[in-house]
């Protein structure tokens, strides 16, 4: 008799389904945000190993030639505490762009540059990718739901944007991630969710700006409302936990943030006029790239001027996420209703019409409000916020509160997509109903453009056509023109795409898991597709002269040299067909040599410090 099979507990059926099951989310998990990594080296191939390289906006400006200072000294076994390089010397370490403290600035030196500094640029969109993912599965959505939402952030035309302006970038990056360890604390009053919060907003105070930190520690303090669910702690024990991390996270940062005070304290920026503080703001005009693609985003295009308002660049050059992805944000508002059964399949598990109602409110409002205050002077909501909380007057530039939007309406389209999935009434006929204007809309732009009396052109040329011949006017606008209609045209035939899936899922033609999987695909794609062209590089033997090219360049062109910005006012460059914007960024790369090469002795780091 075997004595040990009789003494031998038998193991539970149900106890051996729950490991599987267990193992085989966490392998579906990993697939998944493999799925989101792949995507993004394909997304920026050409810069991490297509041989091009980042060069616009701030890049060439600040980013690059600070990131090579700090490899620089991190290679020779030193902190770049103090630069004696840029002027007579200068607090490097007191200015969050530097860098010197971020801990994914290893890269800088694991890595040879040019690529160093663009696979340390790219790697924050697959890392707040994977962030958002697990944020949208901790919150309860299915995870097609939570790719969708982590696509939506990653891809959309703000964030790619941002990698010309990778302070936002970074600030955004590691946002999921903190709300992801204060949940903890929300759902099990953890102390040590505390301090893992307070680490994460260290991270991202360390390499960017504090207002950034800042509207993390807004959407920490409002996220017991933002979870499905409900809060499980009282309103003040959250509130205290805010507090506690956001504290904790300051004094980890005391290093950093004490000389960046007395930096900032004795510098031009305390007596900054209202007028730049105000400088840039999202104009109502650009909105239309909301749901259409930029006409002309590439820097090297003559015709880059009139893909915006009055020819000026705006702060973010791309702000897409297209009729797809926001017929997505609109379908989360299904959320606030219920419905009595749904259209044919069982009772959804997880999130609900009762517990997703408060968050889907909260992230609307939310993505709502931070859009007109970002439109600053246009509408007057930057005004009365600071009218109303009058510390938040110290930070310059309205526009930067699309940090908050682009969170907020990645998170709806995850919410908007889980009620597709979950075939909740509602989200189904908002999605549907929604479809209808948004075809009249694009048929009515589609009018506009095609009728050169309609004025719609005049509003992008405005006097960047001031000294142009007729010949040069016309063909600026026949290939305007042109472009917009492909582009409407084909935003016309992807909801003519959408809609059909909606037909034939409803006809019985199609499964509606199926059809809600293809428009999730369309949606990304779409989205992908229509924000690729706005990741501006350039290769990078272009972007990477050696020193003394500049009349090479200015022979190859023929082009009038650019004022050097000792000369011009700020922001106040007008680009066009005898100068392009990369023709600017080449001559600002050569100024940046040695930090000392601009031709007036003046040097453009020093002269454009955001400090």
């Amino acid at each position: 008799m075997n004595l040990k099979k009789l003494t031998e507990v038998p193991s539970r059926p149900e106890a051996r389904t729950e490991a599987t099951g267990q193992e085989g989310s966490r392998l579906f998990s990993a697939g998944s945000h493999a799925l989101l990594w792949f995507a993004c080296i394909l997304y920026f191939w050409p810069v991490l190993l297509g041989g091009e390289s980042f060069y616009f906006r701030d890049t060439m400006a600040y980013y690059y030639p600070e990131a090579v200072i700090t490899a620089g000294a991190w290679s020779s076994g030193e902190l770049a505490l103090w630069e004696p390089g840029i002027s007579l010397g200068y607090p490097y370490h007191a200015d969050p762009h530097s860098l010197v403290f971020y801990p994914l600035s290893i890269l800088l030196v694991l890595l040879p540059f040019p690529l160093a500094y663009n696979a340390m640029t790219v790697i924050h969109v697959p890392l707040m990718g994977s962030f958002m993912f697990a944020l949208h599965r901790r919150w309860g959505l299915r995870r097609s739901s939570a790719i969708v939402g982590a696509a939506a952030l990653m891809f959309c035309g703000f964030s790619i944007s941002s990698t010309s302006l990778t302070t936002l970038l970074r600030g955004l990056c590691w946002i999921p991630l903190a709300l992801l360890a204060f949940d903890r604390f929300l759902t099990h009053g953890s102390v040590a969710a505390i301090g893992a919060t307070a680490l994460v907003l260290a991270v991202s105070g360390s390499g960017t700006d504090p207002n950034y930190v800042l509207y993390a520690g807004i959407l920490l303090g409002i996220s017991p409302w933002m979870r499905p669910g409900g809060r499980t702690v009282s309103a003040v024990k959250a509130l205290a936990g805010v507090v506690a991390s956001g504290a904790l996270a300051l004094a980890l940062l005391t290093f950093q943030y004490l000389p960046l005070a007395q930096l900032v304290s004795i510098s031009t920026r305390m007596s900054v006029s209202t007028e730049e503080k105000v400088l840039y703001d999202v104009n109502p005009v650009n909105l239309y790239n909301l749901f259409l693609p930029v006409p002309f985003p590439d820097g090297q295009s003559p015709f880059l001027f009139v893909s915006y308002w009055n020819g000026e660049l705006p702060f973010y050059p791309d702000l897409y996420w297209g009729f797809p992805m926001l017929l997505l944000v609109l379908a989360a508002l299904g959320w606030l209703w219920s419905c009595s059964g749904t259209d044919g399949v069982d009772t959804p598990e997880g999130i609900s019409a009762e517990t997703a109602r408060l968050p889907v409110l909260i992230l609307s409002g939310l993505a709502g409000f931070s859009l007109l205050v970002a439109m600053g002077k246009h509408v007057g909501a930057f005004e009365l916020l600071t009218t109303v909380l009058p510390p938040l007057g110290a930070f310059r530039f309205p526009a930067k509160y699309m940090l908050l939007t682009a969170f907020s309406v990645s998170a709806l389209a995850g919410f908007g997509f889980e009620g597709l999935g979950r075939s909740h009434g509602p989200s189904l006929r908002i999605y549907e109903c929604a479809m209808i204007p948004s075809a009249v809309t694009l048929l009515l732009l589609l009018a506009a453009v095609s009728r050169p009396e309609s004025g719609f052109f005049e509003q992008f040329l405005r006097d960047g056509g001031a000294a142009m011949t007729s010949e040069g006017r016309d063909e600026i606008q026949r290939t305007f023109q042109s472009t917009w209609s492909a582009n409407l045209a084909m935003a016309l035939a992807t909801l003519l795409l959408l809609g059909g899936i909606r037909y034939l899922s409803r006809r019985g033609l199609a499964g509606f898991r199926e059809a809600a999987l293809m428009i999730g695909l369309v949606s990304i794609l779409d989205l992908t597709a229509s924000t690729r062209p706005s990741v501006v590089s350039a290769a990078d033997e272009l972007v990477y002269r050696p020193p003394g090219t500049t009349s090479s360049l200015l022979a190859a062109t023929g082009a009038t040299p650019p004022f050097r910005y000792v000369q011009y006012p700020p922001n106040q460059v007008r680009f066009g067909f005898n100068q392009t914007a990369f023709d600017y960024y080449l001559l600002e790369g050569e100024m940046q040599v040695g930090l000392r090469g601009s031709i007036q002795g003046l040097s453009s780091l020093l002269a454009l410090l955001s400090v």
